[in-house]
């Protein structure tokens, strides 16, 4: 197995034993639309609309208020539930339980939704950045820790557990930059006809998911425009032609339930949100970035990403080695990494203009989950050029942002807002309490050191052997 698909499947089990958090508005609105539509084909979720808050009202019906890419790719995963276990499924919408009371069935329902959805889409996304770590950079280790900082040092691992659409969003925007930056190689493994269609379809995607992705969609669009001019006039446009027609494809499912709940294409459910009068300030509760939410989202104790990820404080330096590279042809690197800081800035740009900016009872800053995915790049950089004292400082933060992580992942991404500094109280002062998660299965008749010791063993071989692995990464194999 190539290290790859190691990877992969190294990503898809580090999340597996950590539980989704279960009741909380923003995720149940979601479930609610998956239901409608597997139980009645209707997407009104007039049924469940009474227990949550995050719903939008056209007339006398109610829909999710959220963009439906996240309820559309539940959807198998919850149908499969429904026939096998009903019971089950219905115990879902009991909602003022906690989700250790709930039945076995009910709670394997919602983790594999979770699983299969934004779990799904960020092992995909690692894998693919790797690959583009390759073709960018060429270690094949450097590589693979770029992507393992990102994916399992931030806070990316915590939200990827959750039934929230931001690194699913995120996700599908990396893997279209990650196929884009292959667009003007020799194909290989993965061919250009095949590329560009799934670059086209992973943009749209995103879009269906978190609406909010619609800029940093057309600025990868454009910087794939860019790609397809360093190749012969014909193929570009063939591969223009077969991207956008994939793009335009996988856009049909959006726009298809905009016209059948809100009665246009281009409509969106936040238009007609019940209450949240806050989304009526500028458009849709977007104003001006606010220096002060800015500080708070990246320094404070209460919602700095740097607090959970100590490790990203070095991104500037990888930007600036980046920045400042000779590039290939010209300016190649200078490229992909102007591309990357601006979707990290205007993921962080967005937030901090948002009405809403806090996200609730949120660890950190979940709506900049998007950029964490464009620090790849910078981080592969720092891993490709650091050695000696500096390769141990990147080292020990990659492993202090890993422990930080897996600790807030085990516990709760999910906490009061009255609570001063999430990551000490409650994560690591009750990491060793029934409240984690593998404590937790005990509930469902598990051991729980038994599911731990699977669990730490099976993830670190397969570190172990992905390591191993990209030792046979060759030079000669690696435009793909």
């Amino acid at each position: 197995m190539r290290p790859a698909t190691l990877l992969f499947v190294l990503l898809m089990l580090v999340p597996l034993p950590f539980l989704p958090e279960f009741g909380g508005a923003n995720s149940s609105t979601r479930l609610m639309l998956s239901d409608a539509l597997v139980a009645e084909g209707t997407t009104r979720i007039d049924r469940h609309a009474a227990l949550t808050v995050d719903k939008a009202q056209v007339g006398a019906h109610y829909y999710s208020d959220k963009a439906p890419g996240m309820a559309l790719l539940a959807v198998p995963a919850y149908a499969v539930g429904r026939a096998v276990a009903p019971e089950a499924a219905a115990a879902l919408f009991q909602l003022d339980a906690p989700l250790d009371t709930l039945p076995r069935g009910a709670a394997l329902i919602w983790r594999a939704i979770a699983w299969t959805t934004g779990g799904l889409l960020m092992a995909l996304a690692g894998a693919a950045l790797y690959r583009a770590g390759l073709r960018l950079g060429g270690d094949p280790r450097a590589a693979l820790m770029a992507s393992l900082s990102v994916c399992l040092a931030t806070p990316v691992l915590g939200w990827s557990v959750q039934f929230f659409g931001h690194v699913a969003a995120g996700a599908a925007l990396a893997i279209a930059f990650a196929l884009a930056t292959g667009l003007a190689r020799a194909p290989t493994r993965l061919p250009q006809g095949l590329r560009a269609p799934l670059a086209g379809a992973a943009l749209s995607l995103a879009v269906s998911i978190e609406y909010t992705a619609a800029p940093p969609a057309l600025m990868i669009a454009l910087y794939a425009l860019w790609r397809l001019t360093l190749l012969p006039r014909a193929t570009a446009w063939r591969l223009f032609a077969l991207a956008f027609g994939a793009a335009i494809a996988a856009a049909l499912p959006m726009m298809v339930y905009h016209w059948a709940s809100f009665g246009s294409p281009f409509r969106v459910g936040y238009s007609s949100v019940v209450g949240f009068e806050g989304m009526q300030e500028g458009f849709l509760g977007l104003t001006r970035p606010d220096p002060a939410v800015l500080w708070q989202i990246l320094f404070s104790i209460r919602r700095g990403i740097l607090w959970l990820s100590p490790l990203l404080a070095l991104v500037p330096i990888g930007i600036w080695y980046g920045l400042r590279a000779p590039g290939r042809g010209g300016a190649g690197h200078r490229a992909d990494m102007g591309l990357c800081l601006a979707v990290i800035l205007y993921y962080f740009l967005l937030n901090a203009s948002y009405f809403y900016w806090g996200g609730g009872a949120s660890v950190g800053p979940r709506h900049t989950m998007p950029a964490v995915f464009f620090m790849f790049l910078p981080l592969l950089w720092l891993w490709t050029r650091w050695d000696g004292r500096a390769r141990r400082i990147l080292q020990g933060l990659f492993g202090l942002s890993l422990f930080f992580s897996l600790a807030c992942a085990s516990m709760t991404m999910t906490v009061p807002s009255g609570m001063r500094f999430p990551l000490k109280d409650p994560i690591l002062e009750n990491l060793l309490t029934e409240r984690n998660a593998f404590f937790r299965m005990a509930h469902w008749e598990l051991s729980p050191a038994l599911v731990f010791g699977a669990w730490l063993l099976a993830s670190l071989g397969l570190a172990l052997l992905t390591w191993r692995r990209t030792t046979v990464e060759q030079s000669a194999d690696i435009s793909r």
